[in-house]
């Protein structure tokens, strides 16, 4: 893939938080040709149906999922116009495109000594990419497993409950 993901300096901050605190964790993904809007929706074209979900993205913060209307637009002019299009998407276990695969597990790789004596081992890689345009909230919900958010482009708010 490449240089690393992260820099001693954020492994050393992932590492003290890990997995009882939230922070903000530097990373080196801004340019990565695999997260470039173009290449997103290559990916979703290869996608599944039930692995692509999409909404608008004007939404209260706390609308129940059953609540949120349909999108207007299809899913690639969804990511080609995300910085207008009202909308937020999550491309779901990207791990099935041999690309982002590579790319999950030299992010994960990076990190696996530091998450694994703190909360046991990887069982299931996963990766969720979403892309939402500006002030899209996504409805509430509960993760089961540990999260680690690497924000690329913008910047995010969370809640939570």
């Amino acid at each position: 893939m490449g240089p690393q993901v992260f820099t001693p300096d954020a492994q050393t901050a992932l590492a003290e938080a890990y997995p009882a605190t939230a922070i903000r964790l530097t990373h080196r993904l801004t340019s990565h040709p695999l997260l470039d809007l173009d290449a997103l929706v290559g990916l979703a074209a290869t996608l599944p149906a039930e692995a692509v979900e999409y909404n608008p993205g004007k939404l209260p913060i706390g609308i129940a999922p059953a609540d949120v209307p349909a999108p207007e637009l299809g899913v690639a002019e969804t990511i080609r116009s995300i910085e207008h299009a009202g909308a937020w998407m999550v491309l779901k276990r990207i791990e099935s495109h041999p690309d982002y695969a590579q790319l999950l597990d030299a992010i994960l790789d990076e990190i696996a000594a530091i998450v694994t004596p703190r909360t046991g081992a990887m069982l299931r890689r996963e990766g969720f990419i979403f892309i939402s345009s500006p002030g899209s909230v996504t409805p509430f919900h509960f993760d089961p497993e540990h999260n680690i958010l690497l924000q690329v482009r913008g910047t995010k708010t969370m809640t939570v409950f």
